[in-house]
């Protein structure tokens, strides 16, 4: 199984340009489009592999397309998701998941545990998690993608324990069909 997850900060070209663009607050809408390309890019540089890998067996993919759409319709408003998620499926032909898992849960919950993992690595918080109406825009584009695409939903409650196991369940549930 390959269990990848995005943005790959440590994968050039593409990885460390994001990581120095989630660090800069500057540019407005032409950065938060940049950005997007750039997780786009990082995502299209991996889809050889991920294709590989898909044909032996599960791929578990954490923040695919519908994240650089969520985050950047939290920046930008909702229309502007359409035109990335229109470059990643349609003209770079990335995959479109068979099963997707929203695992939501309250902005403040959110951003609480983002800066306590922050503050027990190395990790840096980055300038969309530092910003509370690009979390609230994001979490709400979330929801409407989830409602449209028909995703299922696992929602933060409860203890980080009780959050594992909800999650672990439905991973038990979906690889089981």
């Amino acid at each position: 199984m390959l269990d990848i997850a995005f943005p790959r900060y440590e994968v050039p070209p593409y990885g460390p340009l994001l990581r120095d663009s989630l660090r800069d607050a500057s540019g407005g809408a032409a950065a938060a489009r940049a950005r997007a390309l750039l997780f786009a890019l990082d995502r299209y540089a991996a889809t050889p592999d991920i294709t590989a890998a898909n044909a032996h067996g599960d791929v578990v993919i954490d923040r695919w397309v519908w994240s650089n759409a969520a985050y950047l319709a939290g920046q930008l408003g909702e229309a502007a998701s359409d035109w990335i998620v229109d470059l990643e499926i349609t003209q770079l032909g990335l995959p479109v998941p068979d099963v997707t898992v929203l695992v939501a849960g309250a902005v403040d919950t959110t951003r609480a545990r983002v800066r306590h993992r922050a503050s027990h690595s190395e990790r840096v918080v980055d300038v969309l998690e530092q910003q509370v109406s690009v979390q609230q825009g994001a979490a709400a584009s979330y929801e409407d993608f989830a409602d449209a695409l028909g995703w299922t939903i696992v929602r933060n409650s409860g203890t980080v324990g009780q959050y594992h196991a909800a999650i672990d369940a439905v991973a038990q549930q979906l690889l089981a069909r």
